[in-house]
Order: structure tokens, then C-alpha cells, then sequence
């Protein structure tokens, strides 16, 4: 077919004719006014208590860290201009023994050297106990004398001793002495139990049932790690195995821990490097923001000033939180990390997040993992196996926290008082209340109520103290006086 012919004309035509009838169908768009575009229609609010779930709060977040950071800004430029540049760094040397009348007399120090006396009598009790030289019974009335000497003698030390100790020396004897307390509570129990198991096998082989060897290890319901060689009891009971858990970071005895293969000195020396900073943070924001805070407030509770005492407690509450914090990363981020290290000591959880904690309660099971470990394993559970109800058995826990909390503030400030003790106990009604209004308003209000009785509670319960250790030893002034007190700047 050549080009041009007459059917492919017809087919043209076809197209064309098909085109213009499509034209002719097609309808003009209806004309659109700006009035058509409906800018409302049914909607909730965005932030209702049906879709929280729903509503990013992020922002919020990020406008309180800034509005924390300015006021703590402020009230530190505040704090440099009334009180100017107060750190000297150079003093906290003489943290341990302040003032000493006598020169070469270091009471505290001794007082720290004498305490691994303590332990290795516990040792030799414990020796004497399994070589069968003393009745158990006898034997565990002396671990009971050695103990309550051991839990008094600091107390009586720090006392006569006198203002040639410093709080903060007072402070570190005590707390030191309160660990290794613990700890050689947690090792007779452990050996408690070991004779207590050895004796059960031996009557099951008796019986007829079981072989007769125990193969106690100190994990007590816990299996020891395969690469560890499992140490039964009294063959623990060695200088060695003891002085391990002396310096390891916990206090819950074990005959055999889980253990890296070696030290990481690397790991060491960024630990140690963080260590000196973070103290070295710590040790200024006590000398320059926290000693002038709480002595101003010494004066108007003398004075019954209480709407002042009031407005300086909301205003101190935000130094006192963020050394809390800083004490608290250089303690269990920093410090047993250290140690665990150096100990190859494998597990190093000290902490959970407590930050994130519903209500009291589950905020003292993640706070301080080793006191907790403790005190379930050698009070709460105990008492629950001889019959008390969970109740009891949580009040003695907390009773017993109290006593050691103010164990460590009455004997350094030397005056006997019960504010931190009555604080623990509270903890009991708190953690009560705080499970209600998680149950019935949500984790969110319980966590507040956390975060409320933290931010809250530690400037009341230290102000106590200021207010009468001012009262008692400075008068309502002495702003110097404390500050050398707590520094322990010989004078």
C-alpha cells in the first residue's frame, strides 16, 4: 500500500472524529472559592488524658534541661558574688584529721587502721568454730560481742578524739566501718549456712538419701560460673579468701565470685582519670555552694523565720540535688567500677535505673544495688523463713537502714539525733502512698512523687542537722566555723 492511500485516510478521519467527540464530553472543572477549603472539623484537644500515650512531650524535656541549667547557673553566680571564690582544694588534705593539738596524733586514721583487726578476729571465731575447738553456740556469742565492738568503737573514738577529727573524717570512719560491719555479718551468716547445710547432708546420707558431702559454695542458691573452681566450706576459710572480699566491691559474702581472666589497666587508668575529676567537682561544689547554702538557713529557723526558711530551702534544693548526683556517678559509676576492676570482679551492676522508678519502694530496690542484695539476703529473707509476715519483715528492713543512716551522721557531727533514722523509717508510708497514686493516676504521677520526695527531702533532713550543729558548736552565724568543721582546716 503506497503512502497516502485511501485506507490509511480513513483511519485518520476515524481518530479525528473519535478526538472531537472525547473534546465535546469532557465537563469545565466547577470553580473553586477559598471558602471551600473548611479549615475546623470535629477534633479532641491534642493533649487529653485519652491520647497521652499519643503526644510526644520531648520538647518539654529538652525546655526544663534549659530552665535547670539557667536556675542553676544563676543561683552559682548568685552564690560567686555573695560569697565570692570559696574552694581551696588544699584543704580537703586534712579531710580525715582536722586540728590535731598533737603533732603526729592521726586518731581517725588509726581508727581506719584498726579495723581490719575486727575482721580477721571473725576469721579466727569462725576457724575455731569449724576445727570444732569452741561449741558453735559459744562461738557465735563471741561473733555477736566482735561485732558490737566493732559497731561501737568508731562511735567512742570519734567522740573523745574530739575536734581533732573533722565531719568529713568522722564521715569516712563511719562509713568505712559500716561496710566492713555488713560484710562480716554476711560471712558468719554465709558460714552459718554452710555448717547448717553440712549438717542436713550428713543426715540425708544417714537416712540413706544423698551421699553425705556437701558441696556448699557461698553463691548460697546461685550456681557458681563454669570457669570457676567451687571452694566448700571451711575450706574458705582462708586470709586470702577473706581479704578478697574485704576489697571487693559487695557485700554479700560468697565463697567463689565470678571473675574477669585479667586486669584492664586501660580501663583502669580512665576510671582513675574520672575519678579525680569527678571528686575533685564533688569536693568544690561542697566547698562553694552547698556549706554557704545551708549555713544561711542556720539563722532564720533560730529566728522562727519559716517563710524565709521556706524560700532558702526551694532554693538550696537544687545544689543539693545535683552534688546528690554528682556523688552519686562518682560512687557507683566511677568508684566500684574502679574497684571492680582492679579486683577483676565481674559483675559490675551496682544500679538500676532507679530514675525511672514507679514509686519508693522499687526506688530502693534499684538505687543502691549492693545494700539491697544485702539486706534482702540477711534480713528480709531471713525473717520471712522464720514466719514474720512480708509487712514486719519490711519494717525491720527499713528500721535497721534507719539506725545505720544515722550511724553515719550523729557520731561525726558528735550530737546524738534521729532525723535521718525517722527519714528511712518514713520511707515505709511514702513507698505506700507512692503505690497508690501509681495505681491510680499512672507511673507518671508515681514517678513524680519519686522525684518530689528526693528533691524535697535531702535539703530538709540536712538542714536539721545545720540548724544544730550551728546552734550547738557556732551559734547562729559561724560560717567559718563550719566550713573548717566540715573541710577540717587545722588551725
Amino acid at each position: 500500500m503506497s503512502p497516502g492511500s485511501g485506507s490509511e485516510l480513513r483511519l485518520r478521519d476515524k481518530d479525528t472524529a473519535k478526538a472531537a467527540t472525547n473534546n465535546n464530553d469532557v465537563k469545565p472543572a466547577p470553580f473553586k472559592s477559598p471558602l471551600d477549603n473548611k479549615c475546623h472539623r470535629e477534633r479532641s484537644a491534642f493533649i487529653t488524658w485519652n491520647n497521652t500515650k499519643s503526644v510526644s512531650l520531648k520538647g518539654f524535656m529538652n525546655l526544663l534541661f534549659c530552665l535547670t541549667t539557667l536556675a542553676a547557673a544563676g543561683l552559682l553566680l548568685e552564690n560567686m558574688n555573695k560569697y565570692g571564690f570559696r574552694v581551696a582544694l588544699a584543704n580537703w588534705i586534712h579531710a580525715v584529721d582536722a586540728r590535731q593539738n598533737v603533732a603526729g596524733f592521726y586518731p581517725a586514721l588509726l581508727l581506719l587502721l584498726y579495723m581490719p583487726v575486727q575482721i580477721f578476729v571473725a576469721l579466727g571465731i569462725e576457724k575455731a568454730i569449724a576445727l570444732e575447738l569452741v561449741p558453735e553456740r559459744d562461738g557465735m556469742k563471741a561473733h555477736v560481742v566482735n561485732m558490737l565492738w566493732h559497731f561501737a568503737y568508731p562511735i567512742a573514738g570519734i567522740w573523745l578524739a574530739g575536734d581533732a577529727i573533722s565531719i568529713v573524717g568522722g564521715y569516712c570512719v563511719c562509713q568505712f566501718n559500716a561496710m566492713v560491719f555488713l560484710k562480716m555479718w554476711s560471712f558468719v551468716h554465709a558460714c552459718w549456712w554452710a555448717r547448717d547445710k553440712r549438717r542436713h547432708e550428713a543426715q540425708q546420707a544417714q537416712n540413706g538419701v544423698g551421699d553425705g558431702t556437701t558441696t556448699m559454695t557461698a553463691s548460697i542458691g546461685s550456681p557458681v560460673a563454669p570457669d570457676v573452681k567451687e571452694t566448700v566450706y571451711p575450706d574458705n576459710l582462708t586470709v586470702g579468701n577473706l581479704a578478697y572480699f574485704t576489697v571487693a566491691p559487695t557485700l554479700c559474702y560468697e565463697m567463689d565470685y565470678p571473675r574477669k581472666p585479667s586486669i584492664n589497666w586501660r580501663r583502669v587508668a580512665v576510671r582513675a582519670a574520672m575519678l579525680l575529676v569527678v571528686g575533685t567537682l564533688h569536693a568544690a561544689m561542697i566547698q562553694q555552694w552547698l556549706i554557704p547554702s545551708f549555713t544561711a538557713v542556720a539563722g532564720p529557723i533560730a529566728r522562727n523565720e519559716w517563710s524565709v526558711v521556706a524560700e532558702r530551702l526551694l532554693k538550696i534544693a537544687v545544689p543539693t540535688n545535683l552534688v546528690w548526683l554528682v556523688f552519686f556517678y562518682q560512687l557507683f559509676h566511677v568508684n566500684m567500677i574502679l574497684v571492680s576492676e582492679l579486683t577483676r570482679f565481674a559483675d559490675r551492676r551496682s544500679y538500676d535505673n532507679w530514675w525511672d522508678s514507679e514509686d519508693m519502694n522499687v526506688y530502693w530496690r534499684r538505687w543502691n544495688l549492693p545494700v539491697h542484695y544485702w539486706c534482702v539476703r540477711h534480713l528480709y529473707l531471713p525473717m520471712r523463713r522464720a514466719g514474720y509476715t512480708k509487712t514486719v519483715a519490711k519494717w525491720a528492713t527499713f528500721v535497721f537502714s534507719g539506725v545505720f543512716h544515722e550511724y553515719l551522721v550523729s557520731p561525726p557531727i558528735r550530737m546524738f539525733r534521729v532525723y535521718a533514722f525517722l527519714a528511712m523509717v518514713a520511707q515505709m508510708p511514702i513507698g505506700d502512698f507512692s503505690e497508690w497514686v501509681c495505681r491510680k493516676f499512672g507511673v507518671r504521677w508515681g514517678n513524680a512523687v519519686v522525684w518530689f520526695t528526693i528533691v524535697i527531702g535531702q535539703p530538709l533532713s540536712i538542714i536539721m542537722y545545720v540548724r544544730d550543729y550551728q546552734l550547738a558548736y557556732n551559734g547562729p552565724g559561724g560560717l567559718t566555723a563550719l566550713e573548717l568543721s566540715v573541710v577540717g582546716v587545722p588551725s
